[in-house]
């Protein structure tokens, strides 16, 4: 859909981010390059988080001055994101490992949660002790101070 469209169009959610590049090329006839560019793609009525290797390359005329650019393109969204999932799968088990007690073991799990931010931007982590008549939890959020106790 996108080829032959102008830019600004075609990116028209990412274009305030990336014009400079495409400026950049067309008076310096450098050419760019990105590996796994995170950027916020419009797709489904919503914005989506995505990934790309792309590069811009200015074709050079006869005369030496830039006549268009070239922008290959390749979306690497379902493996980036894969990626970042399985390390926090690592990270977690490498914190929960370190866990001597139930007691230690929550707060390793919190840390290994807060590893990844982006696809787990909130968490509620709580244990049930049968010697209390009410259950002792805690609240985890990067904007939110967790009770110590909190009765369910």
């Amino acid at each position: 859909d996108l080829m032959g469209m102008n830019y600004a169009d075609g990116w028209s959610e990412i274009w305030e981010e990336i014009e400079p590049i495409f400026d950049n090329a067309w008076k310096s006839g450098q050419s760019t390059m990105k590996h796994d560019n995170r950027l916020f793609i419009k797709r489904d009525g919503f914005l989506e988080e995505t990934f790309f290797s792309w590069a811009i390359v200015p074709l050079i005329g006869n005369d030496g001055e830039v006549v268009g650019l070239y922008n290959p393109c390749f979306e690497n969204t379902r493996r980036t994101i894969n990626e970042r999932r399985m390390l926090t799968l690592r990270e977690m088990g490498e914190r929960v490992a370190t866990a001597t007690t139930v007691t230690g073991f929550w707060p390793q799990v919190q840390l290994g949660l807060e590893y990844n931010e982006f696809d787990i931007p909130f968490s509620i982590i709580y244990s049930v002790r049968e010697e209390y008549e009410s259950e002792v939890s805690s609240l985890h959020s990067g904007s939110l101070l967790p009770p110590s106790q909190l009765a369910l």
